[in-house]
């Protein structure tokens, strides 16, 4: 047992030497390079993977205008009939009340019955199409809309559309698909000015009676 004690001793002092010995060519060698030796080095080696930068946070949305406090009577007209329900469903959540029609005929019929405070108008409908209408309901006091927000819903929003769009007497134009939030600030400027007309007529009765 003493001499493989001794053995195990002698062994363990060889490999301590061993190590001493290569760790003295290792500092002689580095010792012996000059500055450019060291240079060429380190771009030999392989650069350290750069840690990665964390995600950038989802910007946050702004938030939608409120809907208005007074519901609105609403006339949506578009050939589409998918796009006229769904864009009834979104005014209806707001408590709007909504009339639907598909061409121009319909809309001056709807319109004269229902007497709508807001249009939403597509321009591109079959036969009498949305600058038509338009021009129609602001020409006859009897339309029931010729006071009415019109806007134009279109495909289009170069300048010439736009120009037609206010020569046609549109108060708006949208383009396609439709801005949620463009919508609710023009439904909001809408209420705020039947609240003032309201207002006003008010006054003009009391003066009146008084």
């Amino acid at each position: 047992v003493a001499v493989e004690s001794a053995d195990a001793r002698v062994l363990l002092e060889e490999q301590n030497a061993m190590a001493e010995r290569a760790s003295a060519i290792v500092r002689e060698t580095l010792a012996s390079f000059t500055l450019e030796d060291r240079m060429i080095l380190r771009m030999r080696l392989p650069a350290a993977a750069a840690p990665e930068a964390p995600p950038m946070p989802a910007p946050i949305p702004p938030p939608l205008p409120a809907s208005p406090a007074s519901p609105l009577r609403v006339l949506v007209v578009d050939d589409n009939e998918d796009t006229a329900h769904g864009l009834r469903r979104l005014l209806m959540r707001d408590k709007h009340e909504v009339r639907l029609a598909h061409d121009g005929p319909a809309a001056l019929d709807v319109a004269r019955e229902f007497s709508p405070q807001v249009v939403l108008l597509d321009i591109g409908l079959p036969g009498m199409d949305g600058y038509e209408v338009a021009s129609r309901l602001r020409a006859d006091a009897s339309s029931g809309a010729s006071g009415a927000r019109i806007a134009a819903v279109s495909g289009y929003g170069q300048d010439e559309d736009r120009r037609r769009s206010r020569e046609a007497g549109f108060d708006r134009h949208f383009v396609k698909p439709l801005p949620l939030l463009d919508l609710r600030a023009f439904l909001a400027e809408a209420a705020a000015e039947g609240k003032l007309e309201t207002r006003s007529s008010k006054l003009e009765t009391s003066a009146e009676n008084g």
